[in-house]
């Protein structure tokens, strides 16, 4: 298995933070099955500087 590309990389660790650690620092909140619309979550990463 090849490694993933460093941006790809990046992106997993920001989502990985926004969506399992910190939704609420986003204005983010899950649904009972831990899913959010993915207009909300495109927002919010647009909305993160350096993102």
């Amino acid at each position: 298995m090849t490694r993933l590309p460093r941006v790809l990389a990046d992106l997993a660790k920001v989502l990985t933070y926004l969506l399992c650690h910190r939704p609420d620092e986003f204005g983010l909140v899950l649904d009972a099955q831990g899913f959010i619309p993915i207009k909300q979550l495109l927002q919010a990463l647009a909305a993160e500087p350096g993102c």
